[in-house]
């Protein structure tokens, strides 16, 4: 595999950086990295696993955006995306023994921010895959794309009465995703309305 293909640089990524740099934050922001790769290995621990292959990976300025095919059962599925947040959690544990407040501060957000279900969060994908033990894919996805327009709601009526600008930055960055992931709901359908109805024309 060629890894310049299979490795992208999102543009919130380089937003990140340059603002870490220009506003005297270059601590938080290396410390905050750091637990974003620990936690980024707790997905990769899972994928290798349960031996699934990786086609592409985004790094954005919230994490690492892991593209992959699963062909697995809901459950060992649910593992993987479950993975970050389970490696995040045993990271808090040793900051918590420590007492490393700055640590497990940081370690914490990245923890609730990979709660919200939205796209492309732990969170939304966790629940997606919870949804598909009961329901097909499909439907699944649907309903999760439900839910995480009402969280996106709930996050922007968060963000005006805490005024923390990383919520908006978070809902500007999963809009950007749920609308990758809207055209791709319509294509699937437009897919299946025509193998269904190979005669019929569509107007749009």
């Amino acid at each position: 595999m060629n890894i310049n293909r299979c490795i992208k640089i999102n543009f919130s990524f380089v937003v990140f950086l340059l603002v870490s740099l220009f506003s005297g934050l270059i601590l938080k922001s290396t410390l905050f990295i750091l637990c974003l790769i620990f936690h980024e290995l707790g997905h990769l621990f899972f994928i290798k696993i349960f031996k699934q292959k990786i086609r592409r990976l985004e790094i954005t300025g919230f994490g690492l955006i892991i593209s992959a095919n699963f062909e697995i059962q809901p459950l060992r599925k649910g593992l993987i995306y479950s993975g970050g947040l389970i490696f995040s959690l045993f990271l808090e544990t040793i900051f918590l023994v420590f007492n490393l407040e700055l640590l497990k501060n940081i370690n914490l957000l990245i923890i609730i921010i990979n709660l919200i279900p939205i796209p492309p969060l732990d969170g939304f994908n966790i629940l997606k895959t919870f949804f598909e033990l009961f329901f097909d894919e499909e439907y699944s996805l649907d309903l999760s794309l439900d839910i995480s327009i009402i969280a996106i709601v709930l996050t922007i009526i968060l963000f005006f009465l805490t005024k923390q600008i990383f919520l908006i930055c978070i809902v500007t960055f999963s809009l950007s995703k749920l609308i990758k992931y809207k055209s791709l709901k319509k294509i699937i359908y437009l897919k299946n309305f025509l193998k269904l109805n190979p005669h019929k024309q569509i107007a749009v």
